[in-house]
């Protein structure tokens, strides 16, 4: 199927990057900042920015809550922005978190992890496994029922997201009841997918490779380990359930694919979703553009489904 034409439109738009070695990062964020809109996500009952205490020495993780609606013991979304780890911030894609706590009825943490180049990985995970261990202990501070913790993520922060799964298991700690993975990035070598989309609107191969060089110091790039590259993990076995949501048109789209496969074989229940007409990055493209909401629609539902399961189901 053809790319969806509301985002050829949408995308047809928006200002050209020379993703060439010359672009600085920091320029980069600044454009794009400066690009910036107003507030223009849904309503929530509040939302608060907190200080997480940085582990081992490291700086404390600023995160912002949102809480839908002033109901206690809601349950708990960890979210982790996209960006290619170089990119982004909790403004960026605050829209994205308020449409995240309203359709799943949760309390949502976004998580303003360290950036690359100047915090190159391992800083990353590193935060997420943060601010995963600090909502274990403190879910019940923000007025959310700890046993119902879940994380997601898109492109880099689906990335986190699988890695604080692995993480929390292999560390013996409480387990996600779930994780949302919307086009993740869970490897970093060549796939059919990078080349046939190497041109793809919103992220390009060009762009993929500027980001990644930027986040993974030069010996590792050849061998990443699990926590930069989760599909290389040995096993996957004893992971949360799982809804992983691939782009057709998205250099991405393989290793999602592989990923999802990986945790289906390893007896994680899992549901991969291939939106057809879409690119990589379609859901920053939810406020504003119907279909890029109708295929939305259906990864938000499981997790509503996931943090509210049916008494009745359940019984059955």
């Amino acid at each position: 199927m053809p790319l969806d034409p509301a985002v050829r439109a949408m995308v047809a738009r928006l200002p050209a990057v020379d993703w060439g070695p010359g672009l600085d990062p920091r320029a980069l964020r600044e454009r794009r900042r400066g690009m910036r809109r107003p507030a223009s996500g849904p309503d929530v009952h509040g939302t608060e920015d907190r200080d997480v205490p940085g582990a081992d020495g490291a700086p404390d993780v600023r995160v912002r809550c949102y809480r839908p609606v002033p109901e206690p013991g809601l349950p708990l979304v960890i979210f982790f922005h996209g960006g290619g780890f170089v990119l982004g911030d909790l403004d960026t894609q605050d829209a994205l978190a308020r449409r995240i706590a309203l359709d799943s009825r949760a309390v949502v943490v976004s998580v303003d992890y360290r950036l690359a180049p100047e915090h190159p990985f391992p800083a990353a995970p590193a935060d997420a496994m943060t601010v995963y261990r600090w909502a274990l202990r403190h879910a019940g501070d923000l007025g959310a029922d700890p046993a119902r913790i879940a994380v997601c993520g898109e492109s880099s922060g689906g990335n986190l997201a699988a890695v604080v799964c692995q993480s929390a298991r292999d560390e013996g700690l409480p387990l996600p009841v779930f994780q949302l993975l919307w086009y993740p990035s869970t490897d970093f070598s060549e796939t059919p997918s990078r080349r046939e989309n190497a041109d793809a609107p919103l992220l390009t191969l060009a762009a993929l490779r500027w980001l990644d060089g930027h986040y993974l110091p030069p010996e590792l790039r050849d061998q990443p380990p699990p926590t930069a590259a989760p599909l290389r993990a040995p096993s996957l076995a004893g992971l949360p359930a799982a809804h992983v949501v691939v782009a057709q048109y998205d250099p991405l789209r393989d290793e999602g694919v592989a990923y999802a496969r990986r945790l289906a074989a390893d007896g994680v229940p899992t549901r991969l979703e291939v939106c057809a007409t879409m690119p990589h990055g379609f859901l920053s493209l939810i406020e504003d553009v119907p279909s890029c909401r109708s295929a939305a629609d259906p990864s938000f539902g499981a997790l509503r489904r996931a943090l509210h399961p049916d008494p009745a189901r359940s019984a059955s």
